[in-house]
């Protein structure tokens, strides 16, 4: 099982670490599609498909506070695992990667202990086998919450609406129109007005399975 949290914010990876145990020490770390400033170590990812660090080189970089990453995955093996057997395995991503909004969510590499997420600049999540990572980044994490109920939840609901929008006599087949009706449920974001009886209907359905 993969345990998950997740925050609307864009932490320091530093942050992410110390919040869930500072370990970086027991691990060796892969990162991966990384859009990542910094002043002193621009040179070190720049360009790179990987960059493969000890935790004591990454304790080093991170701690500098002179990185900014916009999309980053840090995934954490252990100390057995060679870069060899971790290359056999296609390198993880974020930008444009679905399946980290799936029920069940998978670490990308299944050598990996865990992946720090750095998305789009504007969020951050962990993946991990350890539910003791996910506990302590939801503790010490303020405004964080469980990656995998809200996946499941958030699912659950755009399936209720996607197939009311599916019934509508003018069927829209349209994700992004999925999302606008999603938000103007959950966000009062102000939608048409010959919208409403739509609106009804899928608020109906969702209180009757305890979704809204």
């Amino acid at each position: 099982m993969i345990y998950g949290a997740y925050i609307d914010d864009n932490k320091p990876i530093d942050e992410i670490i110390k919040a869930i145990g500072d370990i970086y020490d027991q691990y060796n770390w892969l990162i991966t599609d990384q859009q990542i400033f910094s002043d002193k170590y621009e040179g070190l990812f720049a360009n790179k498909d990987y960059v493969w660090l000890t935790g004591k080189e990454f304790r080093k970089i991170a701690e500098s506070n002179d990185l900014y990453a916009i999309w980053c995955v840090a995934s954490a093996f252990p100390q057995n695992i060679t870069l060899e057997e971790i290359l056999k395995y296609e390198l993880p991503y974020a930008d444009g990667n679905a399946d980290f909004w799936v029920d069940d969510v998978k670490l990308q590499t299944p050598l990996s202990e865990l992946e720090i997420v750095i998305f789009d600049g504007c969020s951050c999540f962990i993946l991990s086998k350890r539910k003791a990572y996910r506990d302590l980044f939801l503790e010490n994490i303020n405004g964080s919450y469980d990656l995998i109920e809200n996946n499941r939840k958030t699912n659950a609901i755009t399936t209720i609406i996607t197939d009311e929008v599916r019934n509508m006599q003018e069927y829209i087949e349209n994700d992004n129109f999925v999302w606008l009706i999603y938000h103007a449920i959950f966000n009062n974001i102000a939608i048409d007005s010959k919208y409403d009886s739509l609106l009804i209907n899928c608020k109906t359905r969702l209180k009757t399975h305890g979704l809204l």
